[in-house]
């Protein structure tokens, strides 16, 4: 009876509903789980994707989040900037088109085989770069249809003209290349980096090019790291 009387007590129905509260935690709470644990730290392994836009890359361009476009690749080079022998000046080009200086003389050509490990994919085709001659460049000089040049880059500042904080006028001196515009444009304090980067850089269109061709097609390192890559598959 001592037992019944214990059970039908207010202490005994806590104890009960206590238990039962303990044996559905260890049923339902701490059992085997088939999922692999996840591990936040891991890297993010990019899928070789197509389809990229420079405006998406544009937004990939400081030394902690740094992407660039190379021969119409787009590439992550973030966690091997602060490694580059060149110091931060691979910042320069972050967020945009860096065809031109990498293929600069002080790279050794088995920088062209490295980098292919940190590929983040393609650019869409109608954004591949472009080879302008002089000629060319000088017909695009109204506000209608302004290209400028910086650092022998070729860019379609039209859609941009009436917001530039500038004015119109401050870019319309360059208009159709009649001057080069790399001195305004990175000497100019109204022109803080990564804002200015962002609007620029989706605007390329190409490069300047005495005939109009490829001027890295004929590369002599291109070609050599090509001929590397074909012995490698075989």
């Amino acid at each position: 009876m001592a037992l019944v009387e214990l059970l039908t007590s207010p202490l005994g129905l806590g104890l009960s509903i206590g238990l039962t509260l303990v044996i559905i935690y260890f049923v339902f709470f701490t059992g085997n789980n088939d999922e692999p644990p996840t591990n936040e730290s891991d890297e993010i392994v990019h899928s070789n994707r197509t389809g990229i836009t420079r405006k998406e890359v544009a937004e990939h361009n400081s030394m902690d989040d740094l992407w660039v476009i190379i021969d119409n690749k787009v590439y992550d080079l973030t966690k091997f900037a602060p490694s580059h022998p060149g110091g931060d000046v691979i910042a320069r080009n972050a967020g945009g088109d860096a065809t031109a200086g990498f293929y600069g003389i002080q790279h050794p050509e088995r920088a062209f085989v490295e980098i292919e490990d940190m590929i983040v994919g393609t650019l869409k085709e109608e954004e591949h770069a472009k080879f302008f001659t002089p000629e060319e460049i000088s017909k695009h000089n109204t506000e209608k249809d302004c290209w400028i040049v910086i650092a022998t880059r070729v860019y379609n500042v039209t859609p941009f003209l009436k917001s530039h904080p500038g004015g119109v006028s401050a870019i319309m001196k360059y208009a159709g290349g009649k001057q080069d515009a790399t001195k305004a444009f990175l000497d100019n304090p109204s022109h803080p980096f990564p804002d200015a980067k962002s609007d620029l850089y989706p605007l390329f269109i190409g490069y300047v090019s005495k005939d109009g061709t490829n001027p890295f097609s004929e590369n002599k390192k291109k070609a050599a790291v090509e001929k590397q890559k074909k012995l490698a598959v075989k």
